[in-house]
């Protein structure tokens, strides 16, 4: 866009136009909108809420600079307003703000503000999370340590002390929650444009692995949509009548973990897994380190697979006690040891280390 070629734009339009503000996809947000327009157009929007105003608006388009000025200009406009003023919001404020605008280019204007309160509107939807009363994750900094089985066991204890329980598999590229529910192929049936979550033994549950049940299928996602796969699971699933949800992340602090924590709204506690190994401790630092930053109270540290329980005498081989000292030097509780049990799926010590888990409360 250039001001011979468009005397009609104004200079700030053709500012906005030539470096626009606020563009590019926002990885973790609270809401999201995408219109198509009239002319052709398309816009996404995200939005970052706090205390009831937009703390931070991005948009993206693959429209003409005209769309890229409203969409720059409108996402300017939404900082630090009231959810109630954006709903007020006209294409006219953009217009006028950017002090010049040719008629008829005046729909991208119309285009921006729509996508803004459809971010709005998505943001509205997604609240029924915060009726939750109790969220725990299980989380880990490595694979392969177990985190599913604490999860699936903290999920059943709940349900044993009267709590109607969520239990969602994060993880999307290694979904492993219906393997150890062993709950066979699994077909997510639909309420209006909402999936509804599996009922498995009185557990609601969701996960990956319902919707890509080839186990040798591979899940390739990149960041973006696996956050919104995240949400989605978190925010547009109708759970039910759900008081209580446990949420079985991936291994790492990414972008699955992040999305959860940003997304489910007030958090009770984490339970860290690792195993005595140094490679697992170090993963299970970063995971008490990433709790601490993002304001999620550890709740403790469980090691598993800490020695062997022999299955013909029963005996159990000593474990280390590197999880003890990693928990004692970084200030959080120590659960408990649990060793590799060859003859059990589920090793009943989880249970009473979870029954202790949840009649205390989280360290923050």
């Amino acid at each position: 866009m250039t001001e011979n070629a468009h005397s009609e734009f104004s200079s700030i339009a053709i500012d906005h136009a030539r470096s626009p503000r606020n563009m590019g996809i926002m990885p973790v947000f609270d809401g999201h909108g995408s219109v198509a327009g009239s002319c052709g157009d398309s816009m996404d929007m995200w939005i970052r809420v706090q205390d009831g105003e937009i703390a931070e608006a991005r948009f993206a388009t693959d429209g003409c600079g005209s769309s890229i000025a409203c969409g720059s200009m409108a996402t300017e406009l939404a900082r630090s307003r009231s959810l109630a003023g954006i709903a007020l919001m006209r294409p006219k404020d953009v217009l006028d703000a950017l002090q010049g605008f040719p008629e008829e280019s005046a729909h991208c204007a119309e285009l921006a503000v729509d996508t803004l309160k459809a971010a709005c509107q998505d943001y509205f939807r997604s609240i029924p999370m915060g009726s939750i009363s109790r969220k725990f994750l299980v989380v880990s900094g490595k694979g392969g340590v177990g985190k599913t089985t604490v999860a699936v066991h903290l999920a059943r204890r709940l349900q044993s002390s009267g709590a109607k329980v969520g239990l969602l598999d994060a993880d999307i590229h290694g979904p492993c929650v219906p393997s150890v529910l062993g709950t066979g192929p699994v077909f997510l049936e639909k309420s209006g444009d909402r999936l509804l979550a599996h009922d498995h033994a009185g557990i609601k549950v969701v996960s990956m692995g319902f919707l890509v049940p080839d186990p040798d299928r591979a899940v390739t996602l990149r960041g973006p949509r696996k956050t919104m796969l995240v949400r989605q699971f978190l925010r547009e699933v109708d759970w039910g009548d759900v008081d209580a949800m446990v949420v079985d992340t991936p291994p790492g602090t990414g972008d699955e973990l992040l999305t959860v924590v940003k997304s489910a709204g007030p958090i009770e506690g984490a339970i860290v897994v690792s195993t005595p190994q140094e490679v697992s401790l170090l993963g299970a630092r970063r995971s008490i380190a990433f709790c601490r930053e993002m304001d999620v109270p550890v709740i403790g540290v469980l090691e598993n697979m800490a020695g062997v329980r022999c299955a013909h005498c029963g005996n159990t081989t000593s474990g280390g006690w590197a999880t003890r000292k990693m928990s004692e030097e970084l200030g959080v509780p120590f659960l408990g040891s649990l060793p590799t049990d060859p003859t059990a799926s589920f090793d009943p010590a989880i249970g009473a280390i979870l029954d202790t888990v949840l009649s205390r409360p989280a360290d923050a």
